[in-house]
């Protein structure tokens, strides 16, 4: 990496901390500190290693103090990765994956202007800002920063099929950065507002501790209003350097008197003359901003313009922490706390900026042709319908205004994995009771006759299409796997399908995405498909335990052991035995005699019988309430279960002592004393076979149903143990010729979109690859 240090701009917090201070920050201590966050990425390379780094390209690029950091510095970090061919930018395929990279810790749209500033001819301040904006701005940075690698076969594919389909994203958390940033300079005071619950939430209060910029919602809005007086100085400074540096509060208050809300100030300051029917967004003048900046800092050497600068792009630095998840940021616990913390609140409370995000700034390439679009259900009719319909509204506009005729939009509503409450009687009932009530709501819309007659789902143009609604295809539940399991779904699920049917109710579900050991995330893709009884061209999301090298897992999370719950460890034991059982007739050597003392300690009131345990365990798809009351109304007032499943059960009530273990595996009480009990799991508890061919087992049972599987390369990549997309597991899946569809899963997220997911793919890969996974693609998404 040529690059070590320097690609630490944006990310010193000891410079923002000495800046939020009032106190100087020197050339000097800027440098060390560049050493020290680099040295914090990795701490096993000695200090001589980065120290000689830093100094050769300081020295190749000839810089000597702030101005030419900021210039010649982030210019040498641009024109790495990035190149220009007419007006358009792009990503240099041989370092995409190096760039993925650097997008966790600094601004795309940064590099972007350092790059135009330094290839992009015309002076752009001395000649018409207009048209600099129209000819070199817009077609890099209209609707995103996150530009394509320059793979001229890949474009060709996606022109070919008229964009990828993109068969899993979260509509929420699909904002990048830059734009969510300028939503927050805009109006300081109500991001404020949205985000004052999230120092409340557990897990965001975590990670705000974790990085260590701010402590409450007060500092957070302190350093964005200083950012936001900032942006103004550097923004009028352009053409007036003589402009008072914003140092005192007097001067703050001035400059914040006259910063406009919901615009950005480089529109209205003095020196640029925007025509008053100007269209630009504030991304664009962003861009042009930072170009600017560029070329007084190149030319006037301004240290005051140069340190505002500075203190800016920390603070920028700062929020994206927050935004984009980081490479130190393992697991997907880290990953729940960006979602925990509602900086993207303002930015996505409508839908139109994200669809134009998502399709890319070529309107000639637009990036996806389908986009299944998931959005969490309420508890009611009216509120799911009003969600839906602003998604409708900002789907609709986009349509209109990017002439994409092509694309479509289609809808999976997915419901939320919670943690249980230790104060609940029965084991998830509080979740369990939410589901139902989200489902009912659901329903009800879905089988209503105004639905069944919109245009989008029926065909009939003559329906009003004041009730159009977009086209709901399947059910998902998604957040961590650690929270619940695929069994509390299971009722709403096979509930939904009854009532629906196959054909309109489609199956997708976040499985073996992450775990405590692997042989838990094969369980839990096992589990949802048996528990849901999924069919044909039913889906499971990620499903990363299924490709992942058992070894390498091994490996990165540790050699000596881990802790898991003694009940998760029991149910992954009766889980391998009933597999090997099932494929190959035998048992591996020790299995069973595990098992039975797990069984004495977990389950002391029943009978330690192998097959009464494999039993209760394949019954736990069941509504616990079934196994509490003597027939179907008395359940009637607080019942989540349907008749269908009530009878089920009765014909098929397992013996006195199964019902002994999922009587006490459904009470909490139980639970908390036996079943999530600790114990320490030694390295060689499971060999390394075991986990291998169950891994083969449950990809041989896809095989067998025709299930699809979603894979989410840069999110894979982030939340597992890989450290970069060389190591995924999408090769391993295609030479046993899994069916396997490709998706984006939280884009802003992951600084990502489907066309650089697929970029990724095809560096792993090929274009052959590419195309049969598009076609894949095109006859697996939910109709």
């Amino acid at each position: 990496m040529v690059n070590l240090c320097l690609r630490q701009i944006l990310m010193d917090r000891r410079s923002l901390a000495d800046y939020t201070a009032g106190r100087r920050v020197g050339f000097e201590d800027i440098k060390r500190r560049l050493l020290l966050e680099e040295r914090s990425f990795n701490p096993s390379i000695p200090d001589h290693i980065y120290i000689a780094a830093r100094d050769a390209i300081f020295q190749k690029n000839d810089i000597k103090d702030l101005c030419s950091l900021l210039t010649k510095g982030i210019t040498a970090l641009a024109d790495t990765y990035l190149r220009i061919d007419g007006n358009r930018v792009a990503v240099r395929g041989k370092h995409f994956s190096e760039w993925q990279k650097l997008l966790t810790i600094c601004s795309p749209l940064l590099l972007i202007a350092a790059h135009l500033w330094k290839n992009s001819s015309g002076l752009v301040i001395d000649n018409d800002p207009s048209d600099y904006m129209r000819t070199i701005v817009a077609p890099n940075v209209k609707y995103t920063a996150l530009l394509p690698p320059d793979f001229s076969k890949l474009r060709e594919i996606c022109q070919q099929f008229g964009g990828f389909n993109d068969l899993h994203i979260h509509l929420n958390g699909s904002t990048e950065t830059d734009l969510v940033w300028q939503d927050a300079l805009n109006n300081v005071h109500r991001f404020k507002k949205e985000c004052h619950s999230t120092f409340k939430n557990p897990l965001a209060k975590e990670q705000n501790e974790q990085e260590g910029i701010f402590r409450d919602a007060d500092e957070l809005e302190a350093l964005l209003d200083t950012a936001r007086i900032l942006r103004y100085y550097l923004a009028n400074s352009i053409y007036d350097p003589n402009l008072e540096y914003p140092c005192s509060d007097s001067i703050c208050t001035l400059y914040r008197a006259n910063i406009l809300r919901d615009e950005h100030p480089l529109k209205a300051a003095n020196g640029f003359n925007f025509p008053n029917d100007a269209t630009f967004i504030s991304l664009e003048y962003e861009c042009l901003m930072y170009v600017c900046i560029m070329k007084q800092l190149e030319t006037k050497q301004n240290t005051m313009m140069a340190q505002a600068f500075h203190h800016y792009l920390l603070i920028l630095g700062a929020i994206n922490r927050f935004l984009v998840h980081q490479i130190h940021q393992n697991g997907f616990r880290q990953f729940q706390k960006i979602t925990c913390n509602d900086f993207r609140n303002i930015s996505e409370k409508e839908y139109e900026q994200r669809f134009f995000q998502l399709a890319g700034n070529d309107p000639l390439m637009p990036y996806f042709r389908i986009l299944e679009g998931r959005f969490a259900p309420k508890d009611t009719p009216q509120k799911i319908h009003r969600h839906i319909q602003k998604i409708r509204k900002g789907w609709n506009n986009f349509i209109d205004k990017s002439d994409n005729n092509q694309a479509e939009l289609r809808l999976i509503s997915h419901f939320i994995k919670k943690k249980e409450s230790y104060t609940e009687s029965i084991y998830h009932e509080e979740l369990r009771n939410e589901l139902w009530r989200n489902a009912e709501a659901l329903l009800s819309l879905w089988q209503d006759d105004i639905w069944n007659k919109c245009p989008c789902n029926s065909g009939d143009e003559s329906a009003d299409s004041n009730y159009r609604l977009h086209k709901l295809v399947g059910i998902d539940a998604a957040a961590s796997e650690f929270d619940a399991p695929p069994e509390v779904f299971a009722p709403v699920f096979r509930m939904m399908r009854r009532k629906l049917g196959k054909d309109k109710c489609h199956f997708t579900f976040h499985a073996g995405e992450d775990f405590f050991h692997v042989i838990s995330g094969i369980r839990a893709i096992y589990e949802a498909m048996i528990f849901f009884n999924m069919e044909k061209g039913d889906r499971i999301g990620h499903a990363t335990a299924l490709g992942i090298d058992y070894l390498l897992w091994e490996q990165r999370v540790g050699t000596k052991g881990i802790w898991i719950k003694k009940g998760e460890l029991l149910d992954n034991l009766i889980f391998l035995r009933f597999l090997y059982k099932k494929n190959w007739k035998i048992v591996p050597c020790g299995i069973n005699e595990k098992i039975k003392r797990l069984l004495k300690e977990i389950y002391p009131q029943a009978e330690s019988i192998l097959n009464d345990a494999e039993t209760a365990w394949l019954n736990r798809y069941r509504n616990p309430l079934i196994l509490h009351y003597n027939n179907f109304q008395d359940a009637s007032l607080e019942r989540t279960f349907d008749k269908q499943e009530w009878n089920d059960y009765q014909i098929n009530k397992p013996n006195w002592n199964v019902r002994i273990m999922m009587e006490d595996y459904y009470l909490q009480q139980y639970h908390k004393k036996n079943y999530d009990q600790l114990t320490f799991l030694e390295s060689d508890y499971f060999h390394p076979d075991w986990i291998n061919s169950l891994q083969q087992m449950v990809r041989k049972e896809i095989r067998r149903r025709h299930i699809v599987i979603e894979t989410l390369p840069t999110s894979n990549v982030r939340i597992s143990i890989y450290r970069n997309h060389s190591e995924h597991h999408l090769k391993r899946w295609r030479r046993e010729k899994l069916n396997v569809v490709v998706g984006s899963d939280d884009a802003g997220i992951f600084a990502t979109n489907i066309y650089n997911e697929y970029a990724h793919i095809y560096t792993m890969t090929n274009k052959k690859a590419v195309l049969k996974l598009n076609r894949i693609a095109n006859n697996s998404a939910f109709k």
